[in-house]
């Protein structure tokens, strides 16, 4: 399978987490059977199979993923026990965050392709500026370079839920044994950064933990959902992160940029979470269109759409596409 498909059949697999994606068709069929109370209980990946000797995210954190909001600390815990036990995993900081919090990605693929980190990035700055390449040259690159798709996740810190599915995804990318997994990994260099505003996060679960009480409280009118101000969506000077990709003025930016532009991905996924009353939307997205997209990323748009609805629909998962996208 080639580097189109395989990239392709990742951005299905992991980006169809139940966590509150940013994603106007709307799709409301009722779930097979009710959930248990409140609680999302079905398997992430089911029937999936585990390395023993690589740590849970659940022995980890002191709970499962999900049930509650991982604090920076505890995300940063998994990254470095999932280092140690894996022999998929490099783990790199790229930044350091107004209030000192480290920024991390974690690079998970083959032993193999890990042990050629650096011939894989040099080949794709080859194929970024192929000034001097010959086409014969570009052509045994394109055949043999591994894929490579960014996976990145809660730029905004009060958007939790992109965070704590990084850590499910991470787990089961670096433990798993099943063998699709594996020949996954044996074609595609997977980047996961996951948690792009660790300030705004840590800020956030400080809100949560003020006006959480012992009994679940559903209202969405609560400051238990809605925090107040400054919330928890910005960074440490109450800017939007999501707003900085073009001045590139906070670290947290600047170090993205700079790390993510020496893999030159071929696939970014943003993970971003809706509001209390919400449900999942992604692309494609309404008219107008910007008139510099090429045609080729709109039909991609949809092509990745499409597959998305269709892994939602396996699971009975509302969502949308258009409106305000």
């Amino acid at each position: 399978m080639g580097i189109r498909s395989r990239t392709f059949l990742l951005g299905i697999l992991f980006f169809s987490l139940p966590f509150t994606a940013q994603t106007g068709e709307t799709h409301s069929s009722p779930p097979p059977e009710p959930l248990d109370g409140l609680e999302y209980s079905k398997e992430y990946f089911p029937d999936a199979h585990y390395d023993p000797s690589v740590p849970t995210p659940d022995s980890l954190l002191g709970f499962p993923v999900g049930r509650r909001t991982a604090s920076p600390e505890q995300i940063e815990v998994c990254l470095r026990a999932w280092e140690e036990s894996s022999p998929r995993t490099r783990l790199f900081e790229y930044a350091r965050t107004h209030e000192g919090r480290p920024l991390y990605y974690m690079i998970v693929s083959s032993p193999v392709n890990l042990n050629k980190l650096d011939e894989i990035q040099a080949g794709y700055g080859r194929l970024a500026d192929p000034r001097g390449l010959s086409q014969q040259e570009g052509k045994r690159l394109l055949e043999s370079l591994p894929a490579v798709a960014w996976f990145a996740y809660s730029i905004h810190g009060n958007e939790t839920s992109g965070a704590d599915a990084a850590l499910a995804v991470l787990y089961h990318l670096t433990a798993s044994t099943d063998p699709e997994v594996s020949a996954l990994l044996d074609e595609i260099i997977v980047i996961i950064d996951p948690m792009m505003n660790p300030d705004g996060r840590a800020r956030f679960i400080k809100q949560l933990a003020e006006h959480g009480g012992t009994s679940p409280n559903v209202d969405d009118q609560s400051l238990l959902h809605s925090g107040y101000w400054p919330w928890g969506r910005t960074n440490h000077y109450l800017f939007d992160l999501n707003r900085d990709w073009i001045l590139g003025v906070h670290p947290e930016t600047r170090g993205r940029i700079r790390a993510a532009a020496a893999w030159h991905p071929l696939l970014f996924i943003d993970g971003h979470e809706m509001g209390s009353q919400d449900t999942f939307l992604f692309s494609p997205p309404r008219d107008p269109v910007n008139l510099n997209f090429p045609a080729k990323q709109e039909h991609w748009l949809e092509v990745f759409a499409r597959d998305h609805a269709a892994s939602f629909d396996r699971f009975f998962w509302p969502y949308y596409t258009g409106e305000w996208n």
